[in-house]
């Protein structure tokens, strides 16, 4: 079965497999009757991960979808404070789960990436695993991000992945490609899925528009799932 996947809001995501759903750093959506409508509609065991506790990938409101769809998994990463029945897992871990796989990476900012590999799928989320190059900050501090940044792409190298969701903040203006342009040049990743933009979609259109190593695998999600 193709992967389906949804676009939820900023860096929110559902990725339908065969016998899974899994929703990524949920913060608001604008799916018609939002994500306990989609669970009911999928019918599927549902796995909800949180990359990190910032309030535009971790919402609460996530843990009171249990009381309406029970055949629900949490994880969460280790920075957000432990919640009764969510598993937490810090950097650099792997997490065996009935059905899927869990391994982490470690952010340039706060928290985890997940590589989850489930129904013959791998799947990436990055969370705020970016690289966060800021005109006007120090060299020194943009380096070390620089660093840090492909240290992780380091760890994806060899790694077959399906698909990848990927940060383009466009408070960074021209620089915010440069995480996505750096993962495209090194992994063959065919699905590429832009996130992390909700205040200004026009960065879409540069990323459309702009010459990189992303070209012919863009997935730009929008109305309806993307099937991959």
């Amino acid at each position: 079965m193709p992967m389906k996947l949804y676009y939820l809001y900023h860096s929110g995501v559902a990725v339908e497999t065969e016998r899974h759903l899994l929703i990524f750093d949920y913060y608001q959506d604008t799916l018609p009757g939002g994500v306990p409508a989609l669970l009911q509609q999928v019918g599927k065991p549902v796995t909800v991960f949180a990359s990190h506790g910032h309030y535009d990938h971790f919402n609460r409101a996530i843990l009171t979808w249990k009381d309406g769809y029970p055949d629900i998994t949490y994880v969460l990463s280790d920075d957000i404070p432990p919640v009764d029945g969510c598993h937490r897992i810090g950097t650099r871990k792997t997490l065996e789960l009935p059905g899927l796989t869990v391994s982490t990476l470690r952010s340039t900012d706060q928290g985890v990436a997940f590589v989850v590999t489930c129904d013959g799928h791998t799947i990436y989320h990055s969370g705020d695993l970016h690289w966060w190059h800021w005109s006007g900050e120090p060299d020194r501090d943009n380096q070390i991000m620089e660093t840090a940044y492909k240290r992780e792409m380091e760890r994806l190298a060899g790694v077959h992945l399906d698909v990848a969701f990927l940060p383009v903040d466009p408070r960074q203006e021209a620089d915010g490609l440069r995480g996505i342009e750096y993962f495209a040049a090194h992994n063959d990743c065919p699905c590429l899925v832009p996130i992390h933009y909700s205040w200004d979609p026009s960065i879409l259109e540069t990323l459309q528009r702009t010459s990189g190593p992303w070209q012919g695998r863009l997935c730009i999600l929008d109305d309806g799932p993307w099937e991959v």
